[in-house]
């Protein structure tokens, strides 16, 4: 990083390896005959990525450029299969200006470039599936290479005055299919389905407005904050009523959604010691076309509001008690074969204590969460699949200590 009066210039550089190796009994399954060892998955993913960026101020103008990269790949081993050898590289180049009109009103803009590249490798069993009179080595993945360009854009104002605060924005965002979506095919034990990818999926665009309205003075602060997404061709993995070797088969696809949704939150000082708060949100997605037109997302959240009361005994806020609520409304827009989902209410207690021992402090936190010991199900949770409900009464503790 280099700083001047007016200008900044930061460059970076940066590597990561990530190393996954996935054990189990090396048994015969189907058609494949027993492995001579127990390494049934392993994933050794590199990923470099270097940037350099500019900001420069001109009088009420705060502007911002660089560019950016990112070259990642993966290569598999194992005799296990979900997702193939890949490739990806990626460049983009940004320019943005913030501009402050006054002290309580500002506008800003941006404009990014991106292009990028995937290169999925091909991939066969190592063993033979009968088809039909005779016997071959399956394709799992077909060799893919595929580039994908796109300018996106942003724009938005920040204006205040006295106890309101107004934001807004709009703009366009681009996401590629990533390696997974592509070229899957194989099954997620970790979250108990069979996936399969899609190597005709575009690049997913989507256009968004979304404000912020906030109210706030020495007591009592208010926000709501609602958005719009429309999506000409969102990515999602949809569920279908086959199975594959022994679970529910989900494949990628893409269809033009509509989204939008609330946010909102309240914050209430009472008094120096007890505080009320409460936020709550809701969302509603809708498919307008493909073959699940006219239905929601899967795994779409349904309404929910958290709400609790605080008290505390200090002015710090180290030392507290309080009860909060969250509660959950049922989820009836599934998309089939999904399964609609209760809804529920659980009832918590937090608790917390700082004790000063000489030069150090020892802190203490409670948590006992679903006091009433509920049965439930979270309908984006991965073990909704299997019926499994979420955690009953569970009280846990936390120790600190700052020397």
């Amino acid at each position: 990083t280099w700083h001047s009066e007016q200008t900044s210039y930061e460059l970076n550089h940066a590597y990561q390896n990530n190393l996954r190796e996935e054990c189990s009994e090396p048994v015969s399954h189907g058609y494949m005959p027993a492995p001579k060892s127990s390494l049934e998955r392993r994933f050794n993913k590199s990923t470099y990525t270097a940037g350099v960026g500019l900001r420069h101020t001109l009088d009420k103008h705060e502007l911002r450029g660089g560019v950016s990269s990112e070259y990642q790949y993966n290569r598999r081993s194992g005799w296990g299969f979900i997702i193939p050898d890949f490739k990806t590289l990626s460049v983009g180049g940004y320019v943005m200006d913030r501009y402050t009109i006054t002290d309580n009103f500002i506008v800003n803009a941006g404009l990014r470039y991106d292009h990028v590249h995937t290169h999925i490798h091909n991939y066969q069993d190592w063993f033979k599936t009968p088809v039909g009179t005779d016997s071959i080595y399956k394709e799992r993945s077909a060799d893919f290479r595929g580039n994908f360009n796109s300018l996106t854009w942003s724009a938005g104002v920040n204006y205040s005055t006295g106890l309101w605060v107004l934001k807004a924005n709009i703009g366009k965002s681009f996401r590629v299919p990533i390696p997974k979506e592509l070229g899957a095919d194989g099954i997620n034990y970790h979250i108990f389905r069979y996936e399969r990818g899609n190597a005709k999926l575009d690049p997913e665009e989507s256009y968004q407005v979304d404000a912020t309205v906030l109210w706030c003075n020495d007591a009592l602060e208010v926000q709501v904050e609602p958005y719009l997404n429309y999506f000409p061709n969102y990515i999602y993995l949809n569920p279908t009523a086959q199975y594959v070797e022994g679970l529910q088969l989900y494949n990628y696809r893409q269809a033009e959604v509509l989204r939008w949704g609330l946010e909102a939150q309240l914050n209430w000082k009472l008094d120096d010691h007890w505080q009320v708060h409460a936020q709550g949100e809701y969302l509603y997605a809708r498919q307008q076309s493909g073959e699940k037109k006219g239905y929601t997302l899967p795994f779409s959240t349904p309404w929910s509001v958290d709400t609790g009361l605080k008290y505390t005994f200090d002015s710090k806020g180290k030392d507290f008690v309080g009860l909060s609520a969250h509660i959950v409304g049922t989820q009836n827009e599934i998309v089939p074969p999904e399964k609609p989902t209760d809804g529920y209410f659980t009832l918590n207690l937090s608790a917390g204590k700082e004790f000063q021992l000489g030069s150090s402090k020892l802190n203490l936190t409670l948590h006992a969460d679903n006091l009433l010991d509920r049965r439930y199900y979270d309908h984006t949770s991965y073990y909704r699949l299997i019926d499994v409900p979420e955690p009953g009464r569970n009280i846990s503790l936390m120790i600190g200590w700052e020397f």
